[in-house]
């Protein structure tokens, strides 16, 4: 199942706080771990505390995988900073803002020793 959430905040700055809540909460419905969601949580928090105006969240949750698309108004090199704070998570800088993906990891049989 694919879930397609759109988050639009006026005031991203302010409202940080809401930015972070909402891609936890995606993030750990995805499979991810909570301690790498939590990582994630505090990352998109602080991306949208560097914006100086508006902020949208595009989000595309399915299991297993969360798809971020970051995108700030007026951008005034919001994407460079952003792109800074969200690159341990694999973060990639597109003309509109910073694209994310996390994958829950696979978890593999080891062999018996």
């Amino acid at each position: 199942m694919k879930r397609t959430v759109r988050l639009e905040l006026a005031n991203a700055a302010g409202q940080a706080p809401v930015a972070g809540q909402v891609v936890l909460a995606l993030a750990i419905a995805c499979g991810t771990g909570p301690l790498a969601a939590e990582r994630l949580r505090r990352s998109a928090e602080a991306a949208a505390a560097a914006a100086t105006g508006a902020l949208t969240i595009h989000a595309e949750a399915q299991r297993g995988a969360l798809e971020l698309a970051f995108s700030a108004v007026p951008e005034d090199r919001w994407g460079d900073r952003a792109f800074l704070i969200l690159e341990p998570h694999g973060a990639v800088r597109t003309p509109a803002g910073v694209d994310v993906r996390v994958e829950r990891p696979s978890l593999h049989r080891a062999p018996d020793v």
